[in-house]
């Protein structure tokens, strides 16, 4: 056989190969993409969640701080009445 009568299959054959390749390289880069994007929205769900946590865990310490505060309110009311029941018992009966 002549070269010359081999060399157009061998262009066909390469041109095929590329062509394969070419379809083979898209489709990978296409599962490629679909996986990046899958992580991207679990990672944005992932982001999402830990803003409502972060949100609940501000708004309980915001009501632990309201309760330390009426806490406090009692408990000054509480050392008050104390001290008005020691002034009594200090100063003895009324009767």
């Amino acid at each position: 056989m002549d070269v010359v009568m081999l060399l157009p299959w061998i262009s066909i054959a390469v041109g095929i190969i590329a062509i394969s390749r070419f379809y083979s390289d898209r489709r990978d880069r296409a599962v490629e993409e679909g996986k990046m994007k899958g992580e991207i929205v679990q990672l944005r769900k992932d982001l999402d969640a830990a803003y409502i946590k972060m949100r609940d865990l501000e708004s309980n310490a915001r009501c632990v701080d309201i309760d330390l505060a009426e806490v406090k309110s009692d408990v000054k009311h509480i050392i008050e009445s104390l001290a008005r029941i020691e002034r009594r018992l200090e100063d003895g009966p009324t009767h």
